[in-house]
């Protein structure tokens, strides 16, 4: 049994690499054990592939181009072999990412009596060249030596302007007009290996394992800032450079030891510790533009370190009862101590602990082959991204800016469900989590016309929502159709700084996915995905209702090579988001057209049956993930 956590393009990049004939089968878990440290809203798929006893080499090359307002390409290739006692993977990849964004956002300040608009252009160019080679060796019968090493490279590049429009409330010609010229410049890189040993104690399936993960990313962010300030009659009333520089540096070092204990084929005991280490350097530069060379401004210039210690230990129980019952009880213990501190100034020091008991339980009860009804109750930790905990502020405009939150603390989810599956084509599920300590991002408003957008702790959610979900597929599966329905109600409070939460709202979505095989000789169908949200109420903002239509065709040729032609947001609505406070209220309006066509061509090649190495799952890749967030 192997494990690999992936993100959902890696996932579908992953199956398609692999022959329909190698799967032998497909399983969800929408809620995991205590085993797998999840943030609690993530699901796992149990792949679980045939064996193979051939040896040689076999692969998939992937291209894709995608147009929507500039071109997009990405490509990749796999290769798979396989001889004696070595199975051995390797992924190849690269894009250049290119789109365009518009934006109208409007500020009203009314104790002030003012109101600024803030029209955005965006040309983000993202460039991306990745590799990660996937080796086990068995050294013997039921000992296996295992190691991953993943890379990536990437530079950032985004163009933009942004002009603020600065009014009186309620007039119609600005006082002043500030044209910010924004140049950014990101390059990145990612480095994670993983060694791995496992023993098989006995012929039952019982397995000891070991892991040692590194990682280490690094990325320097530049942004040029040129303001030309206009009064409404085009005239010049001052102009301005600012420079924004961070370094940043991230190493973590991570050890894992698990068992799994099978006595017999209706028990299985998992236990194991794990622990990891991280620290990081973020070194900020904020200069000012004066006699042709930058000068820092020493009120924001600064550097920040920050250290994270992380410790837990897991157990987890599955008990077969029956050909009915099915029961797992476990438990997850985490301990966490953080430090952050200013190299410059006191004023941002920080200290954390904590410690968290997480229970996990489950029980099936399989009426009969038609009926199964599902029992979960889980709770998790969801920790902040690294980059949260960053205090400095970065200015996209003379008076908006992002300011991070040092003294940021985890979120803690508990959820519990109810499922009931009815000949395998309906499902219904009623789930209720509650959220303490929620994570989100507000625009705050300032003294004197200023917005701080900002990540906080909040305070708590409520959410219940049910889904009735149906899937069937007719004309011996020539056609299929999956159709679901799911209504939420969601209570938010807290409080952010002045600004008080108390925020009740019901929503509901509508997804709808068929296809149909228009062509059976020549292997050609048709998918298509509609998807409807209805206007919602979160705690930071206000959404709008937004609806979806996507289309699909495939053909497969000759030797499963297959062709891919879609467009994405046939017709879609335009996500706007809006707020209003007791003396603030903003209104981002987002203008561009999401329309994208899509061509992808995929080439298998060599001999389909081998299997390869596959990913374990890894706490690097957790750690990438909070290095990764915006």
């Amino acid at each position: 049994s192997r494990n690999s956590h992936l993100s959902g393009s890696q996932i579908q990049k992953y199956l398609q690499s692999l022959p329909a004939e190698q799967i032998a089968s497909i399983e969800v878990i929408a809620n995991p054990t205590s085993v797998y440290k999840t943030s609690g809203s993530e699901g796992i798929i149990n792949l679980v592939l045939k064996k193979s006893e051939s040896d040689g080499i076999k692969g998939t090359v992937a291209i894709n181009e995608s147009v929507k307002t500039s071109n997009s390409l990405d490509g990749s290739s796999y290769l798979y072999y396989q001889k004696n006692k070595l199975n051995f993977s390797t992924n190849v990849y690269g894009g250049n990412d290119r789109y365009y964004t518009k934006t109208k956002t409007e500020y009203s300040y009314y104790d002030i009596g003012k109101q600024h608009i803030i029209e955005n252009t965006n040309d983000p160019n993202n460039i991306k060249i990745g590799a990660n080679i996937i080796a086990d060796y068995k050294l013997s019968k039921k000992q296996t030596l295992g190691v991953m090493v993943n890379g990536i490279i990437q530079k950032r590049m985004d163009e933009g302007i942004a002009k603020t429009h600065y009014y009186k409330l309620n007039t119609t010609t600005p006082d002043s007009i500030v044209t910010s010229n924004n140049n950014v410049r990101i390059p990145s890189y990612m480095f994670s290996s993983n060694l791995n040993y496992r023993l098989e104690t006995d012929d039952k399936g019982s397995q000891l394992s070991f892991d040692f993960d590194y990682l280490r990313n690094y990325k320097d962010a530049k942004t040029f800032l040129d303001f030309t300030n206009k009064d409404n009659l085009n005239t010049l009333i001052d102009h301005s450079k600012v420079t924004q520089q961070s370094n940043d540096l991230l190493n973590s070092y991570v050890g894992k030891i698990e068992y799994s204990h099978i006595p017999n084929k209706k028990n299985n005991l998992t236990t194991g510790i794990e622990l990891f280490y991280l620290n990081s350097k973020m070194d900020y530069f904020h200069g000012n533009y004066n006699n042709e060379q930058w000068e820092s401004d020493l009120q924001k210039s600064n550097i920040f370190k920050y250290n994270e210690n992380y410790l837990s230990g897991f157990v987890t129980y599955n008990r077969i009862w029956s050909n009915k019952i099915n029961t797992t009880i476990g438990v997850r213990m985490e301990y966490d101590y953080l430090k952050g501190d200013q190299e410059i100034g006191t004023s941002n020091r920080i200290k954390q602990n904590h410690f968290d008991v997480l229970p996990t339980l489950a029980l099936m009860y399989t009426i009969n082959p038609n009926h199964r009804l599902t029992l979960n109750a889980m709770s998790s930790v969801a920790r902040p991204p690294i980059n949260y905990f960053n205090p400095f502020r970065f200015y996209q405009t003379p008076t908006t800016y992002i300011e991070n939150n040092p003294y940021l603390k985890p979120a803690r989810l508990n959820l519990i469900s109810a499922n009931y599956v009815l000949k395998r084509h309906y499902i219904f599920s009623v789930n209720y989590v509650r959220i303490s300590d929620c994570i989100n991002i507000f625009n705050v408003p300032e003294a004197g016309g200023f917005t701080k957008i900002k990540r906080v702790n909040f305070g708590n959610a409520d959410q219940l929502f049910s889904l009735l979900a149906w899937n069937d597929s007719f004309w011996n599966n020539r056609i299929y159709v999956n159709a679901s329905v799911k209504g939420t109600y969601a209570v938010y409070k807290g409080h952010v700084e002045s600004m008080i939460i108390d925020v009740q709202d019901f929503n509901y979505n509508i997804s709808l996915a068929a296809g149909v095989q228009i062509s059976k000789k020549y292997d050609w169908n048709i998918t298509t995905n509609y998807t409807y949200r209805s206007k919602n109420k979160l705690a930071q903002e206000n959404n709008n209702a937004y609806n979806r239509l996507d289309i699909e065709a495939k053909k497969v040729f000759a030797n499963n090579i297959s062709l891919n032609i879609g467009v994405r947001s046939i017709f879609s609505s335009k996500m706007d988001y809006y707020k209003t406070f007791n003396n603030y209220s903003y209104n981002l309006l987002n203008l561009q057209n999401n329309r994208t066509v899509y061509v992808r061509i995929s080439i298998p090649f060599g001999n389909k049956k081998i299997k390869g190495a596959q990913a374990r799952e890894t706490s690097t890749s957790t750690i990438s993930k909070r290095i990764n967030a915006e």
